[in-house]
């Protein structure tokens, strides 16, 4: 008897598995999933940028880049708003934006595949918050960033254009809106 109700079981466990595997894909897997295509790749592709991102804006009142950038060992770890263009955004996962205001810029960088910026948002206004992060790099890491940067891009490099040390400042972005196309 006990040999019966393990087979009926295994039958059972068998029916099941054949019928969930011929059953068409359900609505709540994503597109990406369903078909084998990088979630990431498809963040990036997303026509329209506009939206929020990461962590909600907390902080009221923002700073202009200029102005952070002037005095930013001030800033260096404490949490800022800034808002401009983007002028830039990474190629490769979408895990950094450069922002514009004026002729100032900052690099606004997030942990890879926690934020995702499409490449869309290109010539998008966007305000960020973030922390403030001072990157001092040796000649030989300012070569490898900078080669990095070019290949990112599908640039040529040329490592004789690097001349000595790197001390830059970017913010490590915690949340992002960028607004709808038209937008002020």
């Amino acid at each position: 008897m006990k040999n019966i109700v393990i087979a009926l079981f295994a039958i059972l466990i068998l029916f099941a598995c054949a019928k969930q595997e011929s059953q068409p894909p359900t609505a709540e897997k994503a597109p990406a999933e369903q078909e084998g295509v990088d979630p990431i790749k498809m963040a990036m592709m997303k026509a329209d940028p506009a939206g929020n991102y990461g962590e909600a804006l907390t902080l009221n009142e923002a700073i202009a880049i200029g102005d952070l950038l002037a005095a930013a060992d001030q800033h260096e770890g404490k949490r800022v708003r800034v808002s401009g263009t983007v002028t830039d955004v990474c190629p490769m996962k979408g895990c950094w934006i450069q922002v514009a205001s004026g002729d100032e810029k900052i690099k606004v960088k997030v942990n890879d595949g926690e934020i995702v910026f499409p490449l869309s948002a290109k010539e998008q206004e966007v305000v960020v918050e973030g922390l403030v992060e001072r990157l001092e790099m040796t000649e030989s890491q300012h070569i490898s960033y900078k080669a990095h940067l070019a290949e990112e891009k599908g640039e040529p490099f040329d490592s004789s254009s690097v001349s000595g040390p790197l001390v830059t400042w970017r913010i490590k972005g915690l949340g992002a809106e960028i607004a709808e196309e038209g937008a002020e």
